[in-house]
C-alpha cells in the first residue's frame, strides 16, 4: 500500500542518489497531505521557539512545565492551519503541487526541517518532550547558522542530490515532459509490436 509520499521522503531524507531525480523531485501525487506535513513541521518549530522566549518568569515557568503539551499542540495544530490557509486563498490542486515543489526546492528551508527532525528525535530519546523541545530549537539554530555561515565554507549538510540547474522550472514543465516521454515510449512500443508482428507473419 502506497501513501503517495514516497517522493517526498526521498527528497527529505536524501539517502540515495538513485531515489532522487528531477522527475522524482517534481512528482507530487498528494499535495494536500504533503502541505499538511509541512504545516506539522512549522507548527512544532514555532511552538518550540515560543517556548524558549522568556517573556517573564511566570510565563517561562508555565511553559517549562507544560512544554510537552505545547509541542503536541503545535504538531496537531500545524496541519489544519496550513490546509486552512491553502483553502482560504483558493489554491487548486495544481497550485498546491507548485507550492509543495517550491518547498522541496527551498534548500535552506529543508535544512531547517531536517535538522529539527534529527535533533528533535535525539532530544526526545534523551529527555522525552523536554528534550524534544530543546533538540528542535538546537536543530533550527544550527540549520540557520549552517545556511548563513557554514554553507559558504563547507559542504552543505545533507546535500540535495538534484542540483538547482537540474531541476524543472515548475511542476507543469515536469508533467509536460513526462507526457511527452509516455507518448514517445508508447509510439516506440507500437512500432516494435508492428515489426514483431510482421516478422512472425513472414515466418509463417
Amino acid at each position: 500500500m502506497q501513501l503517495g509520499m514516497e517522493s517526498w521522503f526521498s527528497n527529505f531524507s536524501q539517502l540515495s542518489r538513485s531515489w532522487n531525480s528531477p522527475e522524482t523531485l517534481a512528482d507530487i501525487p498528494r499535495p494536500y497531505l504533503e502541505y499538511a506535513v509541512w504545516g506539522l513541521f512549522k507548527g512544532a518549530e514555532v511552538v518550540c521557539y515560543i517556548n524558549h522566549v522568556k517573556l517573564n518568569a511566570l510565563i517561562a515557568q508555565i511553559l517549562f512545565e507544560f512544554q510537552g503539551r505545547f509541542l503536541l499542540a503545535g504538531i496537531f495544530a500545524g496541519p489544519p492551519l496550513a490546509l486552512s490557509y491553502a483553502y482560504s486563498v483558493g489554491l487548486d490542486e495544481m497550485e498546491m503541487k507548485q507550492k509543495c515543489y517550491e518547498i522541496r526546492c527551498d534548500t535552506d528551508g529543508m535544512t531547517i526541517d531536517r535538522c529539527a527532525f534529527v535533533w528533535g528525535f535525539v532530544g526526545w530519546y534523551w529527555k522525552r518532550f523536554q528534550g524534544a523541545v530543546d533538540g528542535i530549537n538546537l536543530g533550527v539554530a544550527y540549520a540557520i547558522f549552517n545556511n548563513k555561515v557554514l554553507s559558504q565554507y563547507t559542504s552543505p549538510l545533507l546535500r540535495d542530490k538534484v542540483l538547482p540547474e537540474e531541476r524543472y522550472e515548475n511542476v507543469e514543465a515536469a508533467m509536460e515532459n513526462k507526457s511527452k516521454l509516455v507518448k514517445f515510449m508508447a509510439e516506440e512500443n507500437r512500432k516494435f509490436r508492428q515489426i514483431t508482428g510482421t516478422s512472425d507473419n513472414s515466418k509463417q
